[in-house]
């Protein structure tokens, strides 16, 4: 069996207070990507055997998918075992979620190889166990996520057919970390974030119009309406991408500083949208002209012509930029889906 597990982004990510079992109350929203891990699962009598491509320096039993395997064999009672061979492209430490969408893909395969029979609500609380994360791979799509980031809302996602790009410095971040430093920070965020926060407001009011039904998708997500312009004619929408860990991954990774004054340069030109996913240190950028059928030349109404003949080229602009930087670059798609199997009859 083969299963395609997804990463993810965070369109926003603020920081509500600690909790009593030492975890985070956080307020998000999630969007699956394409940018994905391959598993591939086997029976064998017993026990679990993982092998990882290319080799992450950890003992297989530290990895997430040989924990999630156990965990759901044993909680089955099954006797039965599984080779599973991971191969790696999500980074490791990028605020992406590869680890946690791992092991949901390990869930739900193991699931479906040994017919356990265990329904989406009950994996979803056994991927808890595992990562916060876990439980968004099994709706996958765009969904509000409380808590912990297991309450989760499913949203229509108007990201549907737009490019994202995302953008990883050579360093890793680690989840605990990063939030041990905001931590050390204070609830209160210093000056220089609370800039930060403000500046990552990204207004939708560039020279190309939303697709229809944006207005609708933003009320349902929870985004506010900001302030009528000054003749009236429209109010402007802010979608809110800012992450109240972004200052706290500028302490422990400080080359984050040139990506994102890379990226506001760039917003100043294409009216790009960004922000930074989880705990970092990954951004990702998308912009209204970045979309597969426009740059195939079919023609969108609601985007003026003058843009038709540029997007795809100041996308590859944008991307060769990025890697001069010495940006890790992916080019991706949002997905509906957290985790895929693979066709049977693929070879």
């Amino acid at each position: 069996m083969r299963i395609r597990a997804y990463a993810k982004i965070n369109l926003g990510l603020r920081v509500l207070g600690g909790r009593e079992d030492g975890y985070h109350e956080i307020r998000t929203l999630m969007q699956s990507i394409s940018l994905a891990d391959e598993l591939e699962l086997e029976p064998r009598p017993s026990g679990v055997t993982l092998e990882v491509e290319p080799d992450l320096g950890i003992p297989p039993e530290e990895n997430l998918v040989y924990r999630a395997a156990r965990l759901i064999l044993a909680r089955a009672g099954c006797s039965e075992g599984v080779h599973i061979r991971l191969l790696k492209r999500i980074p490791a430490g990028a605020g992406l979620g590869g680890a946690s969408s791992d092991a949901a893909a390990t869930l739900a395969g193991i699931n479906e190889l040994f017919q356990l029979g265990f329904r989406k609500e009950e994996l979803k609380a056994l991927g808890l166990e595992l990562g916060s994360d876990a439980p968004f791979f099994f709706e996958g799509g765009l969904c509000r996520a409380e808590g912990r980031g297991e309450r989760l809302s499913r949203l229509p996602s108007p990201f549907s057919d737009h490019f994202i790009v995302l953008l990883k410095p050579p360093c890793a971040l680690r989840t605990a970390e990063v939030y041990a430093e905001f931590d050390r920070t204070g609830e209160e965020p210093a000056e220089g974030q609370k800039l930060r926060m403000h500046s990552s407001h990204d207004l939708i009011r560039t020279e190309m119009r939303p697709p229809r039904g944006w207005k609708r998708l933003l009320r349902r997500a929870n985004v506010e309406p900001g302030e009528a312009e000054a003749k009236g004619e429209e109010l402007e929408y802010e979608l809110d991408l800012a992450n109240d860990l972004e200052g706290a991954a500028w302490k422990l990774c400080p080359e984050l500083k040139g990506y994102r004054a890379f990226l506001e340069r760039w917003r100043e030109r294409v009216g790009l949208f960004f922000g930074m996913s989880g705990s970092g240190p990954t951004y990702y950028a998308f912009s209204w002209a970045w979309r597969p059928g426009l740059m195939a030349g079919r023609r969108d109404k609601h985007i003026s012509k003058r843009f038709l003949t540029r997007p795809r080229s100041e996308l590859e602009r944008f991307m060769g930029e990025a890697r001069d930087l010495g940006a890790w670059v992916s080019l991706c798609l949002p997905t509906q889906v957290g985790y895929e199997f693979e066709p049977k009859d693929r070879p």
